[in-house]
């Protein structure tokens, strides 16, 4: 299951967040791990639209795509170890994807064909 927000060019957005009160924000701290790559796949990448993400840690996973000058234009959750994400609506280039997991955060680089 996926949960989406929709942001507005004003900054903020309204949300389908998990739990109570979707439109809070959670500052994460503690230890983020370098060596992710037996924890978490991103594929394909390059893409032309469809993003299958892999996970090893159970529980949610916050998502957060960002372009390159910072501005967020995705954020939801999943639950579960695999998804797709459909980013054929992006435009072709290069985008920042955010996942949190109460285990780790990680942003990799990617890219819209």
């Amino acid at each position: 299951m996926i949960c989406l927000s929709q942001f507005y060019p004003s900054g903020g957005y309204q949300g389908g967040g998990h739990g109570s009160g979707g439109d809070t924000h959670t500052e994460i701290t503690g230890e983020i791990l370098s060596d992710l790559q037996d924890q978490l796949r991103l594929y394909p990448n390059p893409t032309n639209g469809m993003l299958t993400i892999e996970s090893n840690s159970q529980g949610w996973h916050s998502i957060e795509i960002s372009m390159l000058n910072g501005q967020v234009i995705f954020l939801g959750e999943m639950e579960g170890n695999t998804h797709q994400l459909d980013l054929t609506s992006f435009r072709k280039g290069v985008y920042f994807i955010t996942i949190e997991t109460k285990d780790y955060v990680t942003t990799r680089k990617i890219i819209r064909q």
